[in-house]
C-alpha cells in the first residue's frame, strides 16, 4: 500500500521539478545544434527512463523511486514476499551493472536504453527493496551492519556490483541505532536541505554563466562558496515564504 501511494507522489514531484528546470534543459539541448526531432527523442527518453536530462541530473532518483515503488506495488499485489522482491531487485541490480558495462551485443542494446544502472528498473528497485528490509531488522543490528559494510568493502576492492548497496545498508543500520534529542534547528535544517537539493542546479547555472562571461573570477573554490551561500540564502527565503503561502510546500511534499 505504501509503495502504491509513493509511486504517484514521487512521479508528480519529478514531473513538477522537470518542468521547473525545463528552460535550462532546453538551453543545453539547443546549444548542441541538434535537430528538433533528435532533441525531442533524447529529452523524452531521459524523461521517461533515466531521469538524466541536462541540469536535472539530480532528479533521477525521484523517477527511480517512482518506478521502483510502482513495480514493488505490482509484485506485492500478486502476493510475492518482501524477501522474494528483494532477491528480484538484487538480481536486476547485478544484471543492470554488467549489462551497461558489456562491450558486446547486450551492452549495445542496453546502454542506449538505460544509460547507466541508476534507474528505477535496476538500482532503484534493489535499493528501495533493501530499505524496506532494513525496517524489519530488530536484533543484532550492529553485527548485521558490520557484516554488510565488510562485504561491501570486499566487493568494492574487487570492482564488483552491490558494494555501494551493502555499504549504504550497513551505514544506514548504524545510523538508525543513534538517537539524538530532537531540536527545532534540526527540523529547520532538514527542511532547508530539501530546498537546497532541488534548487542548487539553478544557482550553479547562474554562477557558471557569470564565470564564462568574466563577471566573477574563474576560481573553483570561490564558485563552490558562492553556490553554497546563494543556495542557502534562497532556500531560507523560500522557507520563510512557505510559512505564509502554504502551497509552496507542494513542491517538496
Amino acid at each position: 500500500t505504501m509503495c502504491r501511494t509513493l509511486a504517484p507522489k514521487f512521479l508528480r514531484l519529478y514531473l513538477m521539478w522537470t518542468l521547473i528546470y525545463l528552460p535550462l534543459i532546453m538551453f543545453d539541448y539547443i546549444k548542441t545544434g541538434e535537430s528538433i526531432m533528435n532533441i525531442l527523442i533524447s529529452f523524452m527518453h531521459k524523461l521517461c527512463i533515466t531521469g538524466s536530462n541536462p541540469w536535472a541530473y539530480h532528479l533521477w532518483y525521484l523517477l527511480a523511486v517512482a518506478i521502483a515503488c510502482g513495480l514493488i506495488g505490482i509484485l506485492t499485489k500478486i502476493r510475492l514476499s518482501l524477501f522474494a522482491i528483494l532477491m528480484i531487485g538484487v538480481a536486476l541490480m547485478v544484471l543492470g551493472y554488467y549489462a551497461v558495462k558489456d562491450d558486446g551485443a547486450i551492452g549495445h542494446i542496453v546502454q542506449p536504453i538505460l544509460g547507466n544502472a541508476n534507474n528505477g528498473f535496476t538500482y532503484g528497485f534493489g535499493a528501495f527493496a533493501s530499505g524496506m528490509i532494513i525496517t524489519y531488522i530488530k536484533r543484532f543490528k550492529l553485527c548485521v551492519a558490520l557484516i554488510a559494510i565488510t562485504l561491501g568493502y570486499i566487493l568494492y576492492c574487487n570492482s564488483m556490483p552491490l558494494s555501494g548497496l551493502l555499504g549504504g545498508v550497513g551505514i544506514f543500520i548504524i545510523c538508525r541505532t543513534i538517537h539524538f534529542r530532537d531540536n527545532p534547528i534540526y527540523k529547520h535544517l532538514r527542511t532547508l536541505s530539501t530546498w537546497i537539493y532541488f534548487l542548487h542546479m539553478y544557482v550553479m547555472f547562474i554562477i557558471m554563466f557569470a564565470v564564462l562571461h568574466g563577471w566573477i573570477p574563474r576560481n573553483r573554490w570561490m564558485g563552490w562558496l558562492l553556490a553554497a551561500i546563494a543556495t542557502l540564502a534562497i532556500s531560507e527565503i523560500i522557507y520563510r515564504l512557505s510559512l505564509k503561502f502554504k502551497f509552496i510546500n507542494k513542491f517538496v511534499k
